[in-house]
């Protein structure tokens, strides 16, 4: 299963340093080791990203953009948002 969550960065390095010699597939890890461990090789997302959405829903609405009447705008418009945007830090 694949999760996004949103966690501070403390408890992020936290979590990094205290599974730093675990690793996915380690026999014998408690859940809580294995949260860590899934953690620790998380892929954070930068500050200030874009709208995140499904590649695939786009390729199709984009198929429709050429088969129907839309403007490419209104077919990316009608994709389903998966992360929103991040407008980063208002500084």
């Amino acid at each position: 299963m694949k999760l996004v969550i949103e966690i501070d960065e403390d408890t992020y390095r936290y979590m990094q340093s205290r599974c730093k010699y675990q690793n996915k597939g380690d026999k014998g890890l408690s859940k809580f080791e294995e949260v860590g461990v899934a953690i620790k090789n998380g892929t954070p997302l930068p500050k200030g990203h874009g709208r995140l959405v499904d590649f695939s829903e786009v390729l199709i609405k984009l198929m429709q953009y050429y088969d129907g009447d839309k403007t490419i705008g209104q077919c990316l418009d009608e994709v389903n948002t998966i992360i929103e945007a991040d407008g980063g830090d208002a500084e």
